[in-house]
C-alpha cells in the first residue's frame, strides 16, 4: 500500500533493473515487476517472487505480501504441474457457471 519506502540498489542495465529520475537519485520510479528463475527442464522447478503480492485487491492478505522477500532476494517456489498444484494447494476455489455437474 502507498507510503512504504524500502531502500534499493538497482541499475537500468542489470537483472535487478530499476530506473530513477536524473534530478531524484534516491527515488525509485520503475522497478522489475518479477524475478523469475525457471528450470527448462522441468517446469515444478520454478523459483519467483512478485514485489508486491499476488493479488490485486487491496485489502487482501496477499496484496502486499511478497514486498519484503522481493527487497531481500529472497524466492519462493512456484508449480504449474496439475500433481504439484494438488500436493501444494491450501484451498480450492471451483468456479461452475452452469451449476453442479449430474
Amino acid at each position: 500500500m502507498g507510503g512504504q519506502v524500502h531502500a534499493m540498489g538497482v541499475s537500468g542495465e542489470t537483472l535487478y533493473r530499476g530506473w530513477y529520475d536524473f534530478d531524484r537519485p534516491a527515488s525509485v520510479t520503475f522497478s522489475a515487476s518479477l524475478r523469475i528463475v525457471v528450470d527448462l527442464g522441468d517446469s515444478d522447478k520454478v523459483v519467483a517472487v512478485v514485489p508486491g503480492g499476488v493479488t490485486g485487491r487491496t485489502f487482501h492478505p496477499h496484496f502486499n505480501d511478497q514486498v519484503a522477500p522481493f527487497m531481500s532476494g529472497e524466492k519462493r517456489y512456484w508449480w504449474f504441474s496439475d500433481n504439484a498444484i494438488r500436493k501444494h494447494a491450501v484451498q480450492e476455489l471451483v468456479l461452475n457457471p452452469l451449476g453442479p455437474r449430474t
